[in-house]
C-alpha cells in the first residue's frame, strides 16, 4: 500500500513565524517543504501538504489534516530563534510521550541532516508538548533547520539548501521504506540506455538526484 506523508511548512500567513530583519520563518520553511515535495516525486508516495501558499491555519487544523488522511507520517518544518543571536544549529523535536518509533525517526532525521551540514547539531529533543505533534498518534517529527536569528545558520540554510532537501529526503526514505515508483524506474533506465551519466546531469537537480538514489540502492 502506498505511504502517506504529510508535510507541514510552520506559520503562514498572518503568523510569519521567527523573524529577522526582512526575513521570515514562514518563507523559509515554505520554500523547503515545497522542494522536498518536489524530490519525493519520484517515489511510490503520496505527499499531502498542510499548506502550499501563505496562508495561515491553526494547530489544530494541521493535525486534522494528518488524522483525515490517514497519514503514516507527519513531518512538522520550522526555524529556530532567541533573544541571543549566539544560539544555533538544528534539532528534531518529537512529543514527550512519542512513540519509540518516532524516537527511531527522529535519530535517522537528525542523522541525515547533520551528514549533510556544517550547523551544530543540537539533538532530538523530547521534553517539549508541541500542539502540533500532541493531537495526532502517527509517527510525528518536528524539524528545526537552524536559527533564524543566527547569521550563519541563515547562510548555511541559505548556501546548503539542495543539502538539505536531499538529506531531508534521504530520511524519509528510510524511515517509510520507500521505493521509487515503477514508472520512474522505467523513465530513469531509459537514460541510461541512451548512454548518460550522472556527471553529464549537472544542471539537472531532479536526474541528479534520482542517479544518487540508483546509486544508493533505492530502485
Amino acid at each position: 500500500m502506498k505511504k502517506i506523508l504529510v508535510i507541514d511548512p510552520g506559520h503562514g500567513g498572518t503568523d510569519p513565524g521567527a523573524v529577522n530583519g526582512t526575513r521570515y520563518e514562514k518563507d523559509d520553511v515554505l520554500k523547503i517543504s515545497l522542494a522536498v515535495k518536489d524530490a519525493l516525486a519520484i517515489y511510490d508516495l503520496t505527499v499531502v501538504m498542510t499548506r502550499e501558499t501563505d496562508v495561515f491555519l491553526e494547530l489544530s487544523e494541521r493535525a486534522d489534516i494528518a488524522k483525515d488522511n490517514e497519514a503514516d507520517l507527519m513531518l512538522s518544518i520550522h526555524r529556530n530563534s532567541h533573544d541571543t543571536s549566539l544560539a544555533r544549529g538544528i534539532e528534531v523535536c518529537i512529543h514527550k510521550k512519542a512513540s519509540s518509533e518516532s524516537k527511531a525517526a527522529a535519530t535517522t532525521m537528525l542523522s541525515k541532516i547533520s551528514s549533510a551540514s556544517s550547523m551544530r547539531n543540537r539533538g532530538v529533543k523530547a521534553d517539549k508538548n508541541y500542539a502540533v505533534l500532541k493531537n495526532i498518534t502517527i509517527l510525528g517529527l518536528l524539524l528545526e533547520l537552524g536559527f533564524i536569528s543566527n547569521s550563519n545558520d541563515n547562510k548555511e540554510f541559505d548556501s546548503n539548501f539542495d543539502s538539505f532537501v536531499e538529506a531531508i529526503v534521504e530520511a524519509l526514505v528510510e524511515i517509510l521504506d520507500l521505493k521509487i515508483a515503477e514508472e520512474d524506474k522505467e523513465e530513469i533506465t531509459t537514460v541510461y540506455n541512451n548512454g548518460h551519466s550522472p556527471s553529464d546531469q549537472k544542471d539537472d537537480g531532479k536526474l541528479r538526484y534520482e542517479f544518487g538514489e540508483i546509486s544508493n540502492s533505492y530502485v
